[in-house]
């Protein structure tokens, strides 16, 4: 339990009103978030940077999104990843939007990134790669910073000088996890060889014999139990949905990552366990999509709000990118999003969500959001490598 004091006196960078935006953008919605009980995440702290990296698959979410053409794209930002990599299919814009004003200070700083960086000082400076300029790097990428977001990120420069990618709450939960608990399970060999398996029948044989221990069982249970993990890793609010077993759920989904097909190319695993992304990069963060991305990031524009009320503000879209938004809130609120969402939905639209532990479905709340083709949301779902997640939904919108 020194760990987990140690991690709380240093897991998070907080902010004040005065360093980065925290008005939201509407009187209704800045209403909803400073009265406990009127809205499910009132209470939720956004004081600091909860997501470094994005956690559900952009390559996953591309494909979903492949047919449209030109279009307009709302997105959870969280830290932007997967915002950036919506330009890949050249859309008119993408509005990337977020309750926490820290998240969009990252997206900001993503973006100034993209702006001003070659792509080998991109990596050094976002904390992919090793490096030593990344305070001298960021004098560069300040001058494309607005004055708050700046203000904010000069204030913190220690996330900087680290790598911003490990800067998150999350990212710290799996430092944690990874530093103090895997040692006491598995050796620094034992972790490497996971990602050297070469067929799934290997990968099989190397769980069950090898990695699937009375050790690890137990930590994990205890590491990833739902108090654990919305102190250290999440927010509480974030599972007074939850009703099952968290960690069996997730040990079932550890058990499918790591005996499947792509475990050994699987970059969000290679970073829980070993803290990089040595086996892959994130899609923005590839070489292949860097020249793309920075030629278009000028068309990505950041909302802070809650993601319906800016559908409605800025609306009409092609596209809804809401990672797992859905699954904080009880069914009538959802029910209610839902509505908003088709209201400020082009012709043709295609929503793209997951679940993690709380099942929520759209087409349950209208007849006129549909699922995708079943073949194919299953081609994408046996391709996701966000193994910790229980379902990905493909809806369409028939306006």
């Amino acid at each position: 339990m020194e760990a987990v004091g140690k991690l709380k006196d240093s897991n998070t960078t907080k902010i004040s009103a005065q360093q980065v935006r925290v008005s939201l953008s509407t009187d209704s919605e800045r209403e909803l978030l400073a009265k406990p009980g009127k809205h499910p995440l009132a209470g939720v702290r956004h004081d600091y940077l909860r997501y470094a990296n994005c956690w559900e698959d952009a390559d996953v979410l591309l494909k979903a999104f492949s047919a449209i053409q030109n279009g307009r794209f709302l997105s959870i930002a969280s830290a932007g990843d997967n915002s950036f990599s919506l330009l890949c299919l050249d859309p008119k814009e993408v509005v990337a939007v977020d309750i926490n004003p820290v998240q969009i200070a990252l997206v900001e700083l993503k973006k100034a990134a993209f702006k001003t960086l070659d792509y080998d000082d991109f990596l050094v400076f976002l904390g992919f790669k090793d490096g030593l300029g990344r305070l001298e790097l960021y004098k560069q990428v300040s001058l494309e910073l607005d004055a708050e977001t700046k203000a904010y990120w000069s204030s913190n420069q220690e996330v900087i000088q680290s790598g911003v990618i490990h800067g998150g709450k999350f990212e710290r939960y799996f430092k944690l996890f990874r530093t103090r608990v895997l040692p006491l399970v598995h050796s620094r060999r034992t972790i490497n060889r996971l990602f050297q398996v070469s067929t799934q029948e290997e990968a099989e044989v190397f769980y069950h014999q090898k990695w699937n221990n009375w050790r690890f069982r137990a930590l994990f249970r205890f590491f990833f139990g739902k108090w654990m993990m919305g102190r250290l890793g999440r927010d509480p609010a974030f599972l007074k949905q939850v009703d099952q077993d968290v960690p069996a759920f997730l040990m079932e989904r550890a058990r499918r990552c790591f005996t499947g097909k792509g475990v050994a190319n699987n970059y969000f695993l290679d970073y829980a366990l070993r803290g990089a992304f040595d086996v892959g990069l994130p899609h923005y963060a590839r070489k292949e999509n860097f020249n793309t991305i920075k030629s278009r990031v000028g068309r990505l524009k950041t909302q802070l709000g809650l993601a319906d009320e800016i559908a409605q503000k800025y609306g009409p879209f092609d596209g809804f990118n809401l990672s797992n938004i859905f699954e904080y809130l009880p069914e009538n609120d959802v029910n209610v999003i839902a509505e908003k969402l088709q209201k400020s939905a082009c012709h043709n639209v295609i929503l793209v969500y997951w679940n993690l532990m709380v099942s929520r479905d759209l087409t349950m709340c209208s007849s006129s959001i549909t699922r995708a083709n079943k073949e194919d949301l299953k081609n994408l779902q046996e391709t996701d490598k966000g193994f910790f997640y229980g379902a990905l939904h493909v809806n369409e919108i028939g306006v």
